[in-house]
């Protein structure tokens, strides 16, 4: 998996985050370098905001020309050997903190974290 970027937004008039927070964009591209096919899912992933872990789920909304904040959400699908896709989660969290990516295993497990500042 790699982390392409992380973008911080206040949102826009429509929709706005959370008192406190900022949409958390962060574009990702995972490759199967495996010799099976693998499933991956937005879920599989949670922001952590200094130990407050929170799904990777938020809608950002849509800018003033009515077009989506975000236009390429990661989705579930699979990954065949040699694959890749790439695509952007978003979450909410304070800026200020800590912000981690979390790989998560199905029963909530932490799989490893990736710093996101």
């Amino acid at each position: 998996m790699k982390v392409n970027n992380v973008k911080f937004t206040q949102g826009t008039e429509y929709t706005t985050p959370k008192a406190g927070t900022q949409f958390i964009l962060v574009n990702v591209t995972l490759k199967n370098t495996g010799n099976k096919s693998v499933s991956y899912n937005p879920y599989d992933f949670k922001l952590d905001d200094n130990g407050n872990q929170t799904d990777m789920n938020s809608y950002a909304g849509n800018d003033e020309q009515g077009n989506p904040v975000v236009s390429d959400d990661l989705h579930s699908g699979t990954l065949q050997p040699n694959a890749t896709v790439s695509g952007t989660l978003v979450s909410e969290g304070n800026p200020e903190n800590d912000i981690k990516l979390a790989s998560v295993d199905y029963d909530g497990e932490i799989n490893w974290t990736i710093s996101l500042k």
